[in-house]
């Protein structure tokens, strides 16, 4: 990261630019905005996946945070909803989360060591 940025715990990173002179290419076939199948900051989570994870996380025996802040809301009301229906939730980050409070379990850890930790000692190859 050049010196100017500071990068938070979670891996974010405030940039500073100008976002009119912000240019989305085109995509070759269509001419449309070319886009990656993720939601970007503003967007909506399409309904039928929202749908999905309520009704995964309501047939889940726990839930697992793994790497995630959860300030944006569209991920952390599954957490929400499974902590009031009494479904265990833990959280791995480094950092706090807006979750902290409803976990079970919180373990302060960079993930890609502890989940290696983890599958180690579950002798789980990676």
């Amino acid at each position: 990261l050049p010196a100017l940025l500071e990068a938070r715990p979670d891996g974010d990173v405030e940039v500073p630019l100008n976002p009119a002179a912000f240019v989305v290419p085109a995509c070759d076939a269509c001419g449309g905005p070319l886009k990656s199948n993720v939601v970007f900051f503003g967007e909506n989570v399409p309904a039928p996946v929202v749908e999905e994870c309520y009704r995964r996380t309501e047939e889940a025996d726990g839930l697992l945070v793994i790497g995630s802040s959860l300030q944006v809301f569209s991920s952390y009301r599954f957490v929400y909803r499974a902590a009031l229906r009494g479904t265990p939730v833990a959280v791995l980050n480094v950092g706090p989360t807006r979750a902290d409070a409803l976990a079970r379990l919180k373990v302060e850890h960079p993930c890609g060591a502890a989940l290696a930790a983890l599958c180690a000692a579950l002798r789980v190859a990676l």
